[in-house]
């Protein structure tokens, strides 16, 4: 285990990750002593170790020169999962001690980030109020400095616009005892955060005598409301009145009134576009909402929502959150919902999931289906890094006699292409192709796998998983 880290240090990676099965309790107090920390989820079990992040860290330097990181280690080791949790944030902690000589370093979960650190020297802490944040809100942060030299120190922090996190500022100052700056921040529209992986950040530089050291913070944003939607039935026929179910959630921390507009479509037609609602926080309503097939097709509407407080303030945000295939015999379309690409054949559909691009087919969007496909791994050793990917191309197209087909990942040296087609016999057919990027001015090309399977539209079992063609059983 310390080799492993040894080489997760020399290599530059900031993290090491471990996963292992539940009931794996007797190895725990080895992986804690090694500097792992257990993360409180119960869909998997996950620990992450932070030891090589404190080497890339120049202001830790003379920490880890007088204090051995795994000897010195006075952390108290539970059979239990960790977490310090303070205003929604959970923080992990190592702590050293070797005679007078102490020191402590908090990494924030979801930023996979150094939150504080106490020395003899000096302490850095950036906080915030509420893990939990709403787009397009001004929110603030505080950092705090505390010199423990008794001498003067240069003291130079600088916020950086990470993605989505809006936090520049820059302040540098000659620092006797403690500086306090109160800053603000501004966390744009974007996709919700997955526990899978690291969460949008506020992130600041600090320099104390030019030795520089990197301070975050993972933030979870939400819009103003959680909209859901769904269309019960599989099968839908022109003219043919069906129901929209849409769900709308408060996630504002007082109490508002909430004014939807659909946007118009030439799919369907709704026996009313415009709603207003009136919610508690985290109340709960649902609107009903009638609507006639035009034409088929993927039916995804703009919807644009005003949220109005006690206090006369406004939000404008948008939603996308509805998604429903029009579908019959027949007919062929891609469409694309907040979480999935979808492929619609007739009554059939695959569904290529956004977050990890996972491939299921079947009559609707459950993945809990018989058999699914993964994204590629190139190795050896495997590699699953091309589902943080994103698209670089994504269409849906009508071939070979109506056969949809969706494409396009990208990563730094290859690019991979997927191909996904579905036939109205009830086959699915998956190929990939890789490109190398050997030169600017060769690409080599070569076809990694071809994959067909039923589509479990008739209780077809797993085992029809293969290469090739299979015709319905």
């Amino acid at each position: 285990m310390l080799e492993a880290l040894q080489k997760t240090v020399e290599l530059g990676w900031p993290r090491l990750d471990l996963y292992t099965w539940p009931g794996n309790v007797k190895a725990v107090p080895l992986y804690k002593k090694c500097g792992f920390f257990w993360e409180d989820r119960d869909e998997t079990t996950h620990l992450m170790n932070f030891i090589p992040a404190l080497y890339r860290t120049p202001l830790l330097k003379p920490v880890l020169e007088k204090l051995d990181w795994y000897e010195d280690s006075v952390r108290e080791i539970e059979v239990k999962p960790d977490g310090i949790k303070e205003n929604g944030f959970t923080f992990y902690e190592y702590e050293w001690k070797q005679d007078q000589k102490a020191a402590r370093v908090r990494f924030e979960r979801t930023s996979r980030g150094i939150s504080y650190i106490n020395t003899e020297q000096y302490l850095l802490e950036l906080t915030m109020q509420d893990y939990e944040l709403i787009e397009n809100e001004t929110q603030h942060f505080k950092l705090k400095f505390i010199n423990k030299t008794g001498k003067p120190v240069s003291f130079r922090a600088a916020g950086e616009n990470q993605g989505r996190v809006e936090s520049a500022f820059e302040y540098e100052m000659l620092v006797d005892c403690e500086a306090l700056i109160n800053g603000k921040l501004t966390v744009h529209e974007g996709e919700e955060p997955s526990v899978w992986k690291t969460h949008p950040s506020l992130v600041v530089k600090v320099w104390l005598d030019g030795e520089e050291c990197e301070l975050r913070l993972g933030l979870h944003p939400k819009q103003p409301a959680k909209i859901k939607g769904v269309s019960k039935g599989n099968l839908r026929l022109l003219h043919q009145e069906a129901e929209l179910e849409l769900e709308v959630e408060n996630n504002l921390k007082e109490e508002a009134r909430f004014h939807l507009s659909f946007s118009e479509d030439e799919l369907v037609d709704l026996t009313q576009r415009e709603f207003t609602l009136e919610l508690l926080i985290n109340e709960r309503k649902l609107l009903r909402i009638p609507y006639r097939v035009k034409k088929y097709g993927f039916y995804n509407p703009l919807i644009s929502i005003m949220a109005k407080k006690n206090d006369g303030g406004k939000l404008i945000f948008n939603s996308s959150a509805v998604g429903v295939p029009l579908k019959s015999f027949g007919q062929k379309f891609g469409g694309v919902s907040k979480e999935y690409w979808h492929i619609c054949n007739g009554i059939c559909q695959v569904n290529i999931r956004k977050f990890d691009y996972k491939i299921t087919a079947g009559r609707n969007e459950d993945m809990h289906q018989p058999f699914a496909f993964f994204i590629p791994k190139l190795g050896k050793p495997y590699t699953t890094e091309f589902y943080k990917a994103k698209p670089i191309n994504e269409k849906a197209l009508i071939v070979n006699g109506g056969n949809p087909v969706a494409d396009g990942l990208e990563e730094v040296e290859y690019t991979i292409k997927t191909h996904r087609s579905s036939f109205l016999d009830g086959t699915m057919e998956l190929y990939l192709n890789e490109e190398k990027k050997q030169s600017s001015s060769f690409r080599q090309k070569e076809e990694l796998k071809k994959i067909s399977a039923n589509l479990p539209i008739r209780g077809i079992k797993a085992s029809n998983v293969s290469k090739g063609r299979h015709q319905p059983g």
